[in-house]
């Protein structure tokens, strides 16, 4: 197996800036040229194709494995290891990445929580809120991620989450730290270390919220938490916080990139701006292209259970001890490749907002499919029609436009736009 792997090695550099500024044009030149490969820097198999990443979605063999959110800190001397296990064992109690069964029982917890009853509730206030942010703009120019994107989906949260105003910030910024680490291959110590202060100072906030949730226990998402029950068990508190952390961050993360990543795509596709403006009833469909075409998520990790073949590779399953526990082959099924695969798509880096059976993967699939697709989908549609109203010239005030350095959660540093 390892001669395998030695095999697979490609010239390339994933984190080159090059690649983190365009990683589509290497995309299209793994998948071509070997759409499964081993890859030593992130030591993990690369899937690029279509067919292999929504294979290796549904596959159970494949893990969700928890022990991906301690990449990193195995590779420490072990007092460092040491110094950083507060932050692995607050990962360790998150359901969200349990495999079946118990994965299921969750979701269906989750699936109370973004049930379209409950998401529909909530679109008046989203819809009050994107027009707040606006009307804070001077003049006729905004940064579209900084003073718009980057506040609308943690306002959403925060008021799922009964977030007090005062916490909204610090709460972001910490779930910022988190992205900066997961998104980083290797992390470095100084990131391993903010991710975990910042990490432990949201458990310590959301725990104590949920020892105060259960003296008045209702409908809203922490309640759902503290009712899951696992073999008759329910959570602790600090179970439930880890669970809001995660809300917190992937409803945030993802949100963000997508208006982002969206207005960057309609803004450089004027053709495509003046279709939808034309066609407002096109919205939903622009959505699922921006999701596509940009994918807020590059790649979901999985690790082997046991030996599988993806294409034409030999796949191992447990075969090497991380903290104590033999783990498989770790798998990185590439979103962002898979999206823009001309297997499946016409024409896969054009933008067509009125794209026909568009079954993008951006939000997983079938049973990992995102529980917060729904409000996801909502924010973004309430943004993207309010701003196209209330700005109908919009346009970028600078086309020299950079992404942040993550090759994982992809998403502009700023979008500078006038009207």
């Amino acid at each position: 197996m390892a001669e395998e792997r030695a095999n697979s090695t490609l010239p390339f550099n994933l984190f080159s800036p090059e690649v983190l500024q365009d990683p589509y044009p290497l995309y299209t030149r793994i998948r071509s040229s070997e759409p499964v490969c081993w890859y030593e820097p992130m030591k993990a198999w690369l899937c690029m194709r279509y067919e292999d990443v929504k294979g290796g979605l549904r596959d159970r063999r494949l893990s969700s494995g928890k022990g991906k959110y301690t990449k990193g800190i195995d590779r420490l001397p072990p007092n460092m290891r040491e110094r950083f296990t507060p932050l692995a064992e607050v990962f360790e109690r998150q359901f969200r990445f349990f495999d079946p069964p118990d994965y299921f029982q969750f979701r269906h917890t989750l699936n109370e929580i973004f049930s379209f009853d409950l998401i529909q509730q909530f679109r008046p206030s989203i819809e009050r809120t994107v027009d707040e942010l606006l009307d804070r703009t001077s003049g006729q120019r905004m940064d579209l991620i900084g003073e718009f994107a980057y506040h609308l989906p943690a306002l959403v949260i925060a008021k799922m989450l009964d977030v007090a105003d005062a916490d909204r910030s610090w709460l972001v910024r910490s779930a910022d730290d988190l992205a900066d680490y997961l998104g980083s291959f290797p992390p470095s110590e100084a990131q391993i270390a903010k991710a975990q202060e910042s990490t432990l100072k949201m458990d310590t906030y959301f725990s104590a919220r949920a020892q105060h949730c259960r003296q008045r226990l209702g409908k809203d998402p922490m309640s759902l938490l503290i009712g899951f029950k696992l073999g008759g068990k329910g959570m602790t508190d600090g179970e439930v916080s880890t669970q809001c952390i995660m809300l917190l961050f992937a409803g945030n993360e993802t949100t963000r990139n997508l208006i982002g990543n969206g207005f960057k795509a309609l803004l450089t596709h004027p053709t495509e701006m003046e279709r939808l403006k034309e066609n407002p009833a096109l919205i939903g469909s622009a959505i699922e292209e921006f999701l596509r075409y940009e994918s807020p998520v590059q790649f979901i990790s999985r690790v082997a259970k046991e030996d599988l073949q993806i294409g034409e590779k030999r796949i191992a399953g447990p075969i090497r001890s991380v903290g104590g526990q033999r783990e498989g082959e770790p798998v990185l099924l590439f979103i962002g490749a898979a999206n823009r695969d001309p297997e499946q798509y016409s024409d896969p880096d054009g933008l067509d907002i009125a794209r026909k059976n568009n079954n993008h993967l951006a939000f997983g699939h079938e049973a990992h499919m995102c529980v917060g697709a729904s409000l996801a989908r909502m924010e973004a549609q309430v943004a993207f029609a309010t701003i196209l109203r209330r700005m109908p010239h919009l346009r970028l005030e600078t086309k020299d436009l950079e992404w942040r350095p993550n090759l994982n959660f992809r998403g502009l540093k700023a979008l500078r736009v006038v009207w």
